[in-house]
């Protein structure tokens, strides 16, 4: 190959030589660039967002937590020996007594059951209060005049146990915490403290009169039996249920001990909503959104920023 055929090859060779740029200090740059120049307007939107957030905050309903703690009582020692022998006892007189061992369980479901805090919205007249909005105090009636449209009492019972009442149980204390909310600090303790109240007075009514059914029953039982054995065995379960109405009838902490009633909590110091969650979490929207929209109308510049290779020809 000569000569002159080598230089007419090589003005045919087209090079492509690449900018001898950084691509990553290229998009830093335009993100800076971007950035630096939105400022305002990622500023404006975000104090706009920050205002937003904290109307909003104020804005809600506050509440407030009334927390009372205590213990499921148990039987003492000496009662509970004899519930297991009593209640072999009236196994062997033919019928079960029942209710000899601790109902923990028992109190703890109580707490949570439809049945104890609608007697809590009775005993406290909570209709009106809950569904406040619905109710004129002027009137003393609901706003609505179509009777169908008014709350009902399972209404108030779910929106309580749903939104208002907490139960918590710690297995290793062996605690019972019950937490109930509401906008009035006063009446959420009131009503925590209330509700042990009726829970007391439930178990109480309860085992007077199964152990007064029991006493009565025992009675008849004396007579059908001419077992000596059985017979004292009769009369002791008779003895076992007369202390459980003498001590059901005096003791009003029968069912739940508290270790730790329930106080007014501060007018400045809600449950929730938290009003500094919200706030930040309005800045940081407000950042988001800002930055979104600088990126947007900066897209141009920023690809503009981005110089494609070039070509040479040799």
């Amino acid at each position: 190959m000569t000569t002159d055929q080598s230089e007419k090859i090589k003005d045919r060779v087209v090079l492509l030589v690449p900018a001898p740029t950084d691509d990553g200090y290229i998009l830093a740059s335009a993100l800076f660039n971007a950035f630096f120049r939105g400022r305002f307007i990622i500023g404006a939107i975000t104090t706009v967002c920050a205002v937003a957030a904290v109307g909003f905050a104020l804005w809600l309903r506050p509440f407030y937590q009334g927390e009372v703690i205590v213990a499921a009582v148990e039987e003492s020692g000496s009662m509970s020996s004899a519930s297991g022998q009593l209640g072999n006892l009236a196994a062997a007189a033919g019928f079960n007594l029942g209710g000899l061992n601790s109902r923990k369980s028992e109190y703890i479901a109580l707490l949570n059951s439809r049945a104890m805090v609608g007697a809590l919205i009775d005993r406290e007249n909570l209709m009106p209060v809950l569904f406040e909005k619905r109710w004129d105090p002027v009137a003393k009636a609901w706003k609505e005049s179509d009777p169908k449209k008014h709350p009902t009492r399972m209404e108030a019972i779910q929106y309580v146990i749903k939104e208002l009442l907490d139960v918590a149980y710690d297995n290793r204390s062996g605690l019972i915490t019950i937490r109930v909310e509401w906008s009035d600090p006063v009446l959420a303790a009131k009503w925590a403290n209330e509700l042990i109240a009726l829970v007391n007075q439930h178990v109480r009514s309860t085992v007077i009169a199964d152990s007064r059914r029991a006493v009565e029953f025992l009675e008849g039982e004396i007579a059908k039996n001419a077992s000596v054995d059985v017979r004292q065995g009769i009369f002791r379960l008779q003895e076992f249920n007369l202390n459980r109405v003498v001590l059901a009838s005096v003791q009003v902490e029968y069912a739940l001990k508290i270790i730790d009633p329930a106080l007014p909590a501060d007018l400045g110091r809600p449950i929730r909503p938290r009003k500094f969650f919200i706030a930040v979490t309005g800045v940081f929207l407000g950042l988001i959104i800002g930055s979104f929209v600088v990126l947007v109308r900066s897209r141009r510049e920023w690809w503009r920023a981005t110089p494609p290779a070039t070509g040479t020809t040799a």
